[in-house]
């Protein structure tokens, strides 16, 4: 059966900008999956996340113009990789919201993501890609058919 990852957006952001400590750990773990034949999903969250994420590091200066277009070409090739879904964000938000209730208003997008690699997970192995533990805690908590795996950034001398 193929696997089913959901990519969360810290996951897709340590790509697109190349973040020193996340980029080799994230690149190792979606080429692992890919050579597993894995299928690669998102909720629509993440295009607005992501893109949040590289006009703030743009406006901070911590990427120059250049590399933010860099980071918009990378974020459409990982795009590409995700699979069209039947689904919408709008189908599961009821249950983002419910896997938020234990944790903060700012867990509300991170909701999504879990909803839907539970989901996914209804219908064979699936897995959630993150550099972010408030995810696996709350999966742990709130939906233990999800299998999350959290990726941990290189230490850096």
């Amino acid at each position: 059966m193929i696997p089913s990852v959901t990519l969360d957006s810290s996951l897709v952001v340590a790509l697109c900008t190349k973040e020193t400590d996340k980029e080799a750990p994230a690149r190792a773990a979606l080429d692992a999956w890919q050579q597993q034949g894995a299928a690669f999903y998102a909720p629509g969250v993440l295009v607005s996340e992501v893109l949040f994420v590289l006009c703030k590091k743009r406006e901070s200066g911590e990427l120059t113009p250049e590399e933010h277009a860099r980071a918009l070409d990378a974020l459409e090739v990982l795009c590409a990789l995700l699979e069209p879904m039947q689904e919408s964000d709008c189908s599961l938000f009821r249950r983002a919201d419910a896997l938020r209730t234990l944790h903060t208003c700012r867990d509300c997008a991170d909701g999504l993501y879990v909803a839907l690699a539970e989901h996914l997970s209804a219908n064979g192995p699936a897995v959630l890609l993150t550099f972010d533990a408030g995810q696996k805690r709350m999966a742990e908590r709130e939906a233990p058919a999800v299998t999350v795996q959290l990726l941990v950034p290189t230490s850096t001398p």
